[in-house]
């Protein structure tokens, strides 16, 4: 009998002082990086340009993945005899919306937009900076934002135009971009992407 008496007043305890310390629990997070408290100095802008062109030479995009996509299916490659799925599809002409190469490098390049747009809307809003610096440094992000369409509308014809960065998933989710901006193969579009 004392056992349970013993279980019920430690339960009772315990229960009365998790419920009392959970409200001294609103602590403000601090050491977290996003674009409200990182882009302070011209050092964070060389830094974030830095970031944006790092996409680059990654396994998946420039490194490997861009020729393979584009080599694979020309003969100018042959692929190897212990190749994955994704390369026997490009080397036969065969792809499918599955294909785990496409889908790679789909996402790098998208990566990069992302980071460009970063770069791109934050940057001019950075104090102490010389104008020339500011502008190079937006400029190159530019850049490298319509690159990387570039190479998805060579790729994939049309797809999504992101020219914002990416604030909150849930604004994306609930729009259909697919529908609403689109780019083409207009020489119109492309230079006022660079713009």
């Amino acid at each position: 009998m004392k056992k349970i008496a013993y279980r019920y007043i430690l339960s009772a305890m315990l229960t009365g002082t998790t419920l009392a310390g959970c409200s001294k629990l609103e602590e403000q997070p601090y050491g977290m990086i996003n674009s409200q408290t990182y882009y302070k100095t011209a050092d964070d802008a060389r830094a974030a340009i830095i970031y944006a062109y790092s996409i680059l030479p990654e396994v998946g995009y420039y490194s490997r993945g861009y020729y393979i996509i584009t080599e694979l299916p020309t003969e100018n490659l042959t692929q190897k005899g212990d190749a994955g799925v994704g390369n026997f599809e490009l080397d036969e002409l065969r792809t499918t919306s599955t294909n785990p190469d496409l889908d790679n490098i789909w996402t790098y390049m998208y990566r990069g937009i992302a980071r460009a747009n970063a770069v791109i809307a934050n940057v001019p809003k950075i104090p102490g900076m010389t104008d020339a610096e500011r502008n190079q440094i937006t400029g190159e992000g530019h850049f490298l934002r319509a690159l990387h369409f570039f190479n998805l509308v060579r790729m994939f014809g049309e797809v999504p135009l992101r020219t914002t960065p990416l604030m909150m998933l849930r604004r994306y989710l609930s729009q259909n971009l697919l529908s609403k901006i689109s780019i083409h193969r207009s020489s119109v579009t492309c230079r006022r992407l660079i713009r």
